[in-house]
């Protein structure tokens, strides 16, 4: 059995050696260094140029003690590891101490993880920081704002805050600015709502046309929708993208452009949708249509109606993008803005079904083929009730499928996980051989252990109940204030517990919910359990079986 005195001893000793070199680390960064001679500045430049060169330093200082814990941690863990693999099978170990030498793993990987992406961070951090013109006050702003408070900012503002040196819209224009990086971390801290929800055609000026990203060339939809390639893909921007403008509207066009939507809209003026329809007519959406799906929603808004227009029109542009990866041969929007027959049943049947009359009046389509478009894949809108109708697993009674979904703990590998996984495939209407995959069940070890509602590790001190139950009666992401929301079967965070649970937050501690919830945000983020597995605890890019090639630059915790 584990030698648990020599165990600790080694890890001592590891501790100890990590100490002395981050140590080491400081001497070296905080030595002397050459410095320019700033003779010919200003003394008030002088004086910024010193404080930065001083942030810079700390970034640093603290970045090299990243990397020696990293050793740490490293060698900590492939201690475990390898006592555990290699002298101690788990097969010869009973149950309970088998989970405790996993569980103290599963512990080590998620400070691993926590301090790698902290060094990511550091080094975006220090290059930023080199470049960065915002206010103290404005990057503390940054750390924290969600995507919906981020759209009640003056959209002629927002540019500045989400790119290297702090790009002003005024300077992207003929002659100007022209090539962009964009950037979602501000002074060490990497806002992740803000990386996920924020679009081009919410931050770039409206005389922005075309541009180039990767190699692909968008044109932008509208007055200031968003940015589509030729096969219809939209544009994302992520950390560390780059955009180069290569066409600017002139301010004839532009203007002409503004006519013609302010015409466009005339007959909305004075009504409770005008400017739900103005905003659709800029996007090029037919307004009748944008309407008919979101307009009492929108009307019933006592404040933020200008912010909540943006965002769920934006959800159309995510749906015009999962409509294309589906239907990559049938056009989404006809030469008039409007919907072609499949694309309106599609956003219908993906965002509000209850408009099937009213949009079959609108346009005289025939609302039978709403049976045959496919509701959408993107989670973010929609992903839809789970189908328990039709569970049926071979060799498995449905006293017994109850008996196993009553269950909080499913051993990666089991019959019972097999099972829970099996149901949860067909729930979601999922590949049903996901279930026996071995890279899904290495993933649910990694990530829980197959431990129904299990929290994270820097939050284990609440109880599975009471961290429900705030959860729900919060609509913040982090209503604890905890370093890790993630969490559960799959550890998602809270917010993807919103997007892919089936019942959302009430889900938290339903087997099958935090099943559900984990094969679709594998399906999403990966395509399947093959890829997801092939960069788990990786910083690398992969190929998506529907997205194409995709960047990951996060490790996971677990």
């Amino acid at each position: 059995m584990l030698n648990y005195i020599k165990l600790d001893l080694f890890l001592q000793n590891n501790f100890q050696e990590g100490q002395n070199a981050s140590n080491r680390e400081d001497v070296r960064l905080s030595s002397p260094e050459i410095r320019p001679d700033l003779s010919h500045l200003s003394p008030e430049n002088r004086e910024k140029l010193e404080k930065l060169q001083e942030k810079i330093q700390k970034l640093e200082n603290e970045l090299g003690v990243a990397n020696a814990w990293v050793k740490v941690v490293w060698a900590r863990k492939e201690v475990l590891e390898w006592k555990s693999d290699t002298q101690i099978s788990f097969r010869e170990l009973s149950e309970e101490w088998a989970y405790q030498v996993n569980d103290r793993i599963i512990k080590l990987r998620g400070e691993l993880s926590e301090i790698q992406e902290q060094k990511q961070t550091l080094l975006r951090s220090i290059e930023l920081a080199k470049v960065n013109k915002l206010s103290d006050a404005e990057m503390k702003n940054m750390q924290k704002i969600t995507s919906k408070e981020f759209l009640s900012t003056p959209a002629h503002e927002r540019l500045r805050f989400i790119t290297e040196w702090n790009v002003e819209t005024k300077d992207i224009k003929e002659g100007g600015t022209k090539t962009l990086n964009f950037t979602f971390t501000f002074d060490g801290q990497f806002n992740r709502d803000l990386y996920i929800r924020t679009t081009a055609g919410q931050t770039l000026p409206e005389n922005v046309r075309t541009l180039q990203s990767w190699g692909m060339e968008y044109t932008r939809s509208g007055l200031n929708g968003e940015f589509f390639s030729p096969e219809g893909k939209r544009l994302l921007i992520h950390e560390w993208t780059q955009i180069e403008v290569t066409q600017f509207g002139t301010p004839e066009a532009l203007k002409q452009m503004h006519e013609l939507a302010l015409n466009t809209a005339k007959e909305y003026v004075g009504t409770p949708h005008e400017e739900l329809a103005l905003e659709s007519i800029k996007k090029w959406y037919d307004p009748k249509f944008i309407i008919s799906l979101i307009g009492e929603e929108i009307a019933k808004l006592p404040v933020g109606k200008k912010e909540a227009i943006e965002d769920r029109i934006t959800d159309i542009a995510r749906l015009q993008d999962d409509f294309k990866q589906d239907y990559p041969n049938e056009k989404s929007l006809l030469t008039d803005a409007k919907p072609s027959e499949k694309f309106a049943w599609y956003v219908v049947n993906s965002l509000n079904p209850s408009k099937i009359s009213e949009v079959s009046q609108i346009y005289s389509y025939n609302p039978e083929v709403i049976k045959q478009t496919k509701r959408v894949n993107n989670p973010a809108l929609w992903w839809g009730p789970m189908n328990l109708e039709n569970i049926n697993i071979d060799g498995v009674k449905k006293e017994e499928l109850d008996a196993i979904l009553n269950k909080q703990r499913f051993t990666p590998g089991s019959k019972d996980a097999q099972v829970l996984f099996s149901a949860a495939c067909q729930a979601a209407d999922l590949p049903k051989d996901w279930c026996n995959k071995e890279s899904l069940h290495r993933i649910l070890s990694r990530e829980s252990n197959g431990i129904v509602g299990r929290l994270n590790y820097t939050i284990k001190w609440h109880s599975v109940e009471s961290f429900k139950e705030q959860a729900i009666s919060s609509s913040r992401n982090n209503p604890i204030g905890a370093r890790s929301t993630a969490s559960w079967l799959g550890q998602l965070l809270l917010s993807n517990v919103d997007i892919y649970y089936p019942d959302g937050r009430k889900g938290i501690g339903d087997p099958l919910n935090e099943a559900v919830g984990m094969l679709r945000y594998i399906k999403d983020r990966y395509g399947d359990p093959d890829v997801a597995w092939s960069v788990y605890g990786k910083i690398a890019s992969y190929d998506h079986p529907q997205k194409g090639k995709q960047h990951k630059w996060f490790a996971e915790w677990y």
